[in-house]
């Protein structure tokens, strides 16, 4: 804020530009890394093993919004200013356009990937697909349709529960 240390909205946002060696923007996310075509790229903040600060992208590469050649993590790498991919997720479906959040739970951040997918916020965490863990029955329409059994306990009442290696349930069925 303007008077208490902030930028004058009148001077206008200082901004920095990554240039190429022509003088035009250079590409952040290179099809070196994650292939040509459409990618739904949603970025998160983290601190890796030695305290810095990380930035990093969830990535559905593909070439339309229906379904993806597959999913990475993406890293941005400082030196090089552009993104790196450093996990590769072989998953093919849709990729659901959803902005991954963090929160923390019993003492232990996560990133919410999707509604009903999260992972641990660290870095060796999201290069892990297995580390991820999935709530089954918070899509019960997805999973009626698909006629996956559902988690229940001895009452027959639904255990909602963040399971790891569980099918992640979309709208439309129940993808592995």
């Amino acid at each position: 804020m303007a008077g208490r240390g902030g930028l004058d909205p009148g001077v206008g946002v200082d901004l920095s530009y990554f240039m190429d060696k022509s003088g035009f923007s250079k590409p952040m996310c290179p099809d070196a890394s994650f292939g040509e075509g459409l990618s739904d790229w949603r970025v998160m903040t983290l601190r890796d093993e030695r305290g810095r600060e990380q930035l990093l992208a969830r990535v559905a590469a593909g070439t339309g919004l229906e379904q993806t050649r597959e999913w990475h993590v993406a890293l941005f790498d400082d030196h090089q200013q552009s993104f790196k991919s450093i996990a590769r997720w072989d998953i093919h479906d849709t990729h659901e356009s959803a902005h991954p959040f963090r929160a923390r739970v019993d003492d232990r951040d996560y990133f919410y990937l999707f509604p009903n997918w999260r992972v641990p916020a660290e870095l060796a965490a999201l290069r892990d697909l297995d580390a991820t863990k999935r709530s089954l029955a918070s899509r019960a329409a997805a999973i009626a349709r698909c006629g996956m059994r559902v988690d229940r306990d001895a009452s027959g009442h639904i255990r909602y529960s963040w399971k790891a290696g569980a099918e992640r349930c979309t709208m439309a069925g129940c993808v592995n």
